[in-house]
């Protein structure tokens, strides 16, 4: 899957096709393999891969499906558990488990209250794989390699003149690009794209960005960015500046769903 060109202009609010796209792949993988597992916050995804699990993020972040049910909480949980709940997300309908860090204790504890698959601890994942599938040393460090690779493709985009906004969307939405090879070239045509930066002679400065602290950026990424004055940013998933409308941690501005 390349959605980039090798060279030239890139719409990158596509990348958001990469969410939709992945449902085809969530259930193609549950009718074949059924090795599918989603997952929330800081998750140490080498692991899964090294499991043989093919892991996609679980977070709901549209605002539609609101027409379908009610849910107390933020609109992301609301978003979330609905989506479950009514079984329209395919990621959640075909993944065997659910992992989450404890960055969000909400969410957590009402997935636990709303599935019968196990909701696992990111603490806890290790021994929960290997009590359940094979562990495969040579996937598990092929993984390792291929996700540094990313992160260190990530930091030279990052320096580069591409906008914050554009840049949240390249970090985000490529998660759902199972195939790290894939993914991978993903960040390199990002890259080549302003390769000629990296060639002029005259640029010898690194891109200055400020940093904006925001709670569950994924669902309220439009109206940062709208709110936001200048292109030279870097969002951070923590507390801080932006949160979603009904979130329980303190915050300065609550956004709400847009869709």
């Amino acid at each position: 899957m390349s959605l980039l060109p090798e060279k030239g202009i890139f719409n990158f609010t596509d990348l958001k096709n990469l969410r939709r796209l992945s449902f085809v792949t969530a259930i193609e993988t549950k009718m074949s393999t059924d090795n599918l597992a989603s997952y929330f916050g800081d998750v140490d995804i080498a692991l899964l891969y090294g499991f043989g699990i093919k892991p996609l993020p679980l977070e709901g972040l549209d605002s539609y499906i609101f027409e379908y049910g009610f849910h107390e909480g933020c609109d992301q949980v609301r978003s979330t558990l609905v989506y479950l709940k009514t079984d329209k997300c395919p990621i959640l309908y075909s993944s065997k488990f659910y992992v989450l860090d404890d960055y969000c204790h909400v969410l957590k504890e009402e997935l636990r209250g709303a599935t019968e698959k196990d909701v696992v601890n990111h603490y806890d994942l290790h021994s929960y794989l290997k009590d359940r599938y094979e562990f495969s040393e040579e996937l598990f460090e092929r993984a390792k390699e291929n996700l540094e690779e990313i992160d260190s493709l990530y930091e030279k985009i990052r320096e580069t003149s591409i906008g914050g906004y554009e840049l949240f969307l390249l970090k985000f939405y490529s998660r759902y690009i199972i195939d790290l090879n894939e993914r991978i070239q993903l960040y390199k045509n990002v890259l080549n794209m302003y390769s000629p930066e990296f060639k002029d002679a005259n640029k010898t400065h690194k891109q200055k960005r400020y940093e904006i602290f925001a709670t569950c950026p994924g669902g309220i990424i439009d109206g940062i960015n709208e709110d936001l004055c200048s292109k030279c940013y870097e969002v951070k998933p923590r507390d801080g500046m932006y949160a979603v409308r009904g979130c329980y941690k303190r915050s300065k501005h609550y956004l709400k769903y847009g869709g």
